[in-house]
């Protein structure tokens, strides 16, 4: 009877994975152009970029093994909002694992991260090139 229970707990949470995965997103107040280039430069900075396409805003990438995973394969979207806002769709899926030990959540954490880090540069280095040097 333990052992019943055991397996449905485990085909339980293998078919609940997918659901509680999900795709994570974010919506940037900046320009599609400028998040565009914080993207691809973050997927090429942490991981191996697949495939990337402007026009249509998607960027394909794909993480290396771990302990805890065996890898994953990542879909980006990237959208144009109004009023300058843009949205991005982060799709993480397992490569050949049962459980991802939520790796998923942490490839996204490390991308959005980078991301940030890259739109806070952009943002800083438009506000110093429009100040006077020194001697000026």
């Amino acid at each position: 009877m333990k052992l019943r229970h055991l397996i449905l707990f485990c085909l339980a949470i293998a078919f609940a994975q997918p659901l509680l995965a999900g795709g994570k997103q974010r919506v940037y107040e900046e320009p599609f152009e400028k998040v565009w280039d914080a993207c691809i430069r973050a997927a090429n900075e942490n991981f191996t970029v697949d495939y990337s396409d402007k026009e249509s805003g998607t960027i394909s990438f794909h993480s290396g093994i771990s302990v805890t995973s065996s890898g994953f394969r990542v879909g980006v979207t990237i959208s144009k909002l109004a009023d300058h806002k843009t949205k991005v769709v982060l799709n993480p899926q397992k490569k050949a694992q049962l459980f991802a030990w939520g790796a998923g959540g942490r490839i996204a954490k490390k991308f959005y991260k980078q991301v940030d880090l890259l739109l806070e540069e952009t943002e800083v280095e438009g506000k110093t090139g429009d100040r006077p040097g020194p001697g000026s």
